[in-house]
C-alpha cells in the first residue's frame, strides 16, 4: 500500500471541498487537521472530502472528518464524494454513514 498522502482545500462561497490522494492515517492526520483547524467553517453550508484518489482511512483520517463536522456545526452538510468501496466499508464499520453522506 502507498503511504504517501496529499490534499489541498478550495474554498468557494458556501461549499469547501478538500481534495484528498493517497492513505490518509496517522501520521498525515495531523497536517490536515491544522489546516481544517485555521479554516472559517461557520458560514459554510457544505464541506466535500473529494475520496476518488483515496486509498485507505484510517481512525485518526475519521477524526478529522468528525472534527471537521464539529467545527463546521450541525447545519453543515459533509460529504464524501466518491469514496472507494474499502473507504465506504471503513465508514460503514465506524457508524459514521449517519454523519458523513456517501455520494
Amino acid at each position: 500500500m502507498d503511504l504517501n498522502f496529499e490534499y489541498s482545500v478550495d474554498e468557494f462561497d458556501e461549499e469547501i471541498e478538500i481534495n484528498l490522494k493517497g492513505a490518509l492515517d496517522a501520521s498525515h492526520a495531523v497536517g490536515l487537521m491544522d489546516e481544517i483547524h485555521d479554516l472559517e467553517l461557520k458560514a459554510i453550508k457544505r464541506i466535500v472530502f473529494k475520496a476518488e484518489e483515496l486509498t485507505f482511512i484510517g481512525s485518526a483520517g475519521l477524526r478529522v472528518i468528525v472534527y471537521t463536522k464539529q467545527k463546521a456545526g450541525e447545519k453543515t452538510e459533509v460529504i464524501m464524494q466518491n469514496p472507494n468501496d474499502e473507504i465506504t466499508s471503513i465508514i460503514e464499520m465506524s457508524g459514521l454513514e449517519h454523519f458523513i453522506h456517501i455520494v
